[in-house]
């Protein structure tokens, strides 16, 4: 029963990581987000981070995003 229990857990965790919006753009109004820090979050879920959308105040959880280094032309 506990194996039963624990793969639903695992399998629901797995769907809601893959739903939640991807890179920097706001879902509602395409702006960049801003990626809001908090050293606890960021040592307990490594591939979660918070954000928020200057632009219309929306809040989210999505997944981590590295964003580019751009190196310029020599």
């Amino acid at each position: 029963m506990l194996v039963t229990v624990a793969m639903r857990v695992a399998i629901v965790t797995a769907v809601v990581y893959l739903l939640l919006p991807r890179g920097p753009l706001c879902p509602h109004c395409g702006i960049e987000m801003v990626a809001l820090r908090n050293r606890f979050f960021d040592r307990l879920l490594p591939l979660l981070q918070r954000r928020w959308c200057l632009e219309c105040g929306w809040m989210v959880w999505c997944g981590a995003y590295a964003a580019r280094r751009i190196t310029p032309a020599t």
